[in-house]
């Protein structure tokens, strides 16, 4: 009996009958298939003694007694390799599990006996396996009479553990630590690579996650979970990463590397296993892109610069689908918080894991396809490496905001149908108010009375009966609503519902205004001329999101918020000085200051983004009454303990009111440092000359 045989067993033993052609769709074979199948599972199961599985009009069930259940559930379990016959593809991956956890040679014999095949069969299936693994990167080592072993990059080895792991093993049920029965080929990963370490090991993050008083989202956790399963399995058969010095510096440099510290200790006090600094390096990676249920603020490498692509990807996709992306508040939130992690990982050459990729791809075709493209024009460094995993996790976010958009500009005109119109129709018109805001219902009637509604009014109908006759749109569905019910009506609301869309005409007004001012006036304080054009447009009923309103580099930063060669005794100093010139112009709260030099102090280095310079901000709105930007170059820098850009000598003070507004002014401010020299800027004097040099960077 093959696995597939196998699955439609472990499918039906629950007692619950299935459709064929469900089934045929788990197996991804065609339903002339399950049925020889089904064949071959009862010819087994008669032999072993067990009723079999039956085929009726309402499907296929396999009724197995209360007083059996348990006996055929352990009989499940133990099937091996004597009972199961396994396909090429499923031996190749015992095989590859086998070899990526050995600490030594395994030969073509060993195989046979174990998978229970001639050892001609193996020689053909490793033939196909070392094909596989060179396009990986890695090599099959041949030893004359002891076999072979995997030879390669250990974080590439690594790569390929967790790969194989995460497309054989049910995560979920083997974490529940519920009695299930996983098919051969996971139980292999189980013992390889999880059974030794698994239940430890999430000993190990609770408690981490108790220390920190916030939780792992389930994406992190698992792996994190996973990843130190692999490193622990690789690491006791004496196979170690190596790591950069440099970076090994940066990385011992952060919060996370003192908790991936604490991880270590406890694996060698459980497991007696001893980790190294490298290892503890990949531990921290792991832990820097880490992302919680209770998300701290984002304060990593790359912030300005993340800041940048963000907005850069969000107007790149609004162009290429015409869909304006740049409306939505939450999506440039959402979508920062996903790209530093990110970032870090693709750093540090971290592989993702995307159990669904295949599902979004196909789902999302144009969107992956859009953004796909997008990555490709943008070619952001920060971007260098990225693989279709974080791609199609990226998707999603756009995903998302094209479903807030639906919400929000969707209005749906429904008119409820029921039998008897009252009762029924009031519970399901409450039914679906609760789910879809966007819904309003225009009546509740019977199919009689129908006839008399004015149907211009309504987009479509919802109906627990057939309506034979009706004129407008309408889907039948249950007087209790269930998952397929809201899932038609969704796709009602897609086809049929009214729509409007806003439009960045106001905006791209707005924007000509500010310019023309700008090119006829000298302006004291643009983002006090801002805010005041913005209340004018709303008084005269045009709405201007502030948070799209991107004032430049150097509107930002008037000649009055430039300071030159200073002198300071440390990076606290300088800081507070950066921060004290908000202070004075009324822009900020003394709160503010404190809060940029708690944020240098947690950020450490990260707050260094490139050589001598710094870039030192609050959380969004931290005692912030304005948008504002202040500058001070130094006489003599100071250090920040950046590993490669100390000493410091320019400090950039920014006061973000929101995630986006000051998006355009970072970017002038990247462009500014790329086009002049560090040192050259610092021997300048004069802030009215700095500032013109500013203005230049901005054309």
């Amino acid at each position: 009996m093959n696995s597939r045989s196998i699955r439609i067993i472990k499918q039906l033993c629950s007692g619950q009958t299935c459709r064929i052609v469900d089934l045929a769709s788990m197996l991804g074979i065609s339903t002339r298939l399950i049925r020889y199948e089904i064949e071959e599972a009862n010819s087994f199961l008669t032999r072993e003694g067990f009723c079999t599985i039956e085929c009726d009009r309402l499907g296929v069930s396999l009724p197995v007694p209360e007083q059996e259940k348990d006996h055929f559930q352990q009989w499940l379990a133990g099937l091996d390799v004597n009972d199961i016959s396994l396909t090429a593809e499923e031996r190749k991956t015992v095989m590859l599990v086998l070899l990526l956890s050995s600490p030594g040679y395994l030969t073509s014999q060993y195989f046979a006996d174990m998978l229970g095949v001639s050892k001609s069969c193996i020689d053909k299936d490793l033939s196909l396996l070392k094909t596989q693994v060179q396009n990986d990167g890695l090599q099959f080592l041949c030893k004359p009479g002891s076999g072979d072993r995997l030879r390669g990059e250990e974080r590439k080895i690594r790569a390929i553990c967790l790969n194989t792991i995460e497309q054989s093993l049910s995560f979920a049920d083997y974490l529940s630590n519920e009695d299930y029965n996983p098919e051969y080929v996971e139980r292999q990963v189980q013992k390889c690579f999880c059974d030794a370490w698994f239940r430890p090991l999430t000993g190990v993050i609770h408690d981490l996650e108790q220390r920190l008083d916030k939780k792992l989202s389930y994406s992190s956790f698992r792996n994190l979970l996973l990843y130190l399963c692999v490193a622990l399995t690789r690491i006791s058969n004496k196979n170690f990463v190596t790591i950069e010095p440099e970076n090994q510096v940066l990385l011992q440099a952060t919060k996370e590397y003192k908790l991936a510290e604490e991880i270590s200790e406890q694996i060698d006090h459980r497991f007696g296993v001893k980790i190294p600094v490298s290892e503890k390096c990949t531990f921290t990676v792991l832990l820097v892109g880490a992302k919680y249920s209770i998300p701290e603020p984002y304060m990593k490498e790359d912030w300005a610069e993340i800041q940048i692509l963000t907005d850069r990807m969000i107007q790149a996709m609004s162009e290429k689908l015409s869909i304006s992306f740049m409306e939505d508040e939450e999506m440039y939130t959402a979508l920062q918080a996903h790209l530093g992690p990110m970032v870090f990982r693709l750093k540090n050459k971290v592989p993702a894991l995307n159990p669904s990729l295949k599902q979004i791809k196909h789902t999302y075709e144009n969107i992956f396809s859009a953004l796909q493209s997008v990555i490709q024009s943008i070619n952001s460094p920060l971007l260098a490496g990225i693989q279709e995993d974080d791609i199609a996790y990226l998707s999603l976010h756009f995903c998302a905001s094209i479903e807030r958009r639906e919400r929000i500009f969707t209005i749906s005109r429904v008119a409820i149908v029921c039998v008897h119109g009252v009762g029924t129709a009031n519970l399901l018109k409450e039914l679906v108010c609760s789910r879809f805001k966007s819904i309003r219902v225009v009546t509740t009637t019977t199919e009689n009375d129908l006839t008399s509604i004015e149907m211009s009014d309504v987009d479509f109908v919802i109906s627990s009966i057939p309506l034979a006759h009706c004129s407008s749109p309408w889907v039948k569905v249950n007087p209790i609503l269930t998952d397929d019910d809201f899932c038609q009506i969704e796709r009602m609301i897609a086809k049929y519902s009214s729509k409007s869309r806003p439009s960045n005409t106001s905006l791209n007004f707005f924007n000509e205004i500010v310019s023309t001012i700008e090119d006829q006036c000298v302006v004291d304080n643009m983002p006090l001329l801002i805010d005041s054009l913005i209340k004018c447009f709303e008084k005269a009923g045009i709405s201007i999101k502030r948070s799209r309103v991107q004032p430049t580099l150097a509107q930002l930063l008037p000649p009055e918020k430039i300071k030159c060669r200073q002198v300071v005794s440390d990076w606290e100093s300088a800081v507070r000085l950066a921060g004290s010139i908000l202070l004075e112009a009324g822009d900020v709260t003394g709160d503010f200051v404190e809060s940029i030099v708690k944020t240098v102090q947690s950020a450490g280095p990260y707050s260094v983004v490139s050589r001598g310079v710094a870039l030192v901000h609050s959380e969004v709105g931290m005692g912030i009454n304005n948008l504002a930007m202040s500058m001070i170059t130094l006489q003599e820098p100071v250090p920040f303990h950046h590993p490669t850009n100390d000493p410091v000598k320019l400090i950039l003070c920014l006061a973000p009111v929101d995630n986006s507004s000051h998006v355009s002014a970072l970017e002038d401010f990247i462009e500014f440092l790329r086009g002049n020299d560090v040192d050259c800027i610092c021997e300048e004097t004069d802030p009215y000359i700095l500032h013109e040099y500013l203005h230049r960077s901005d054309e």
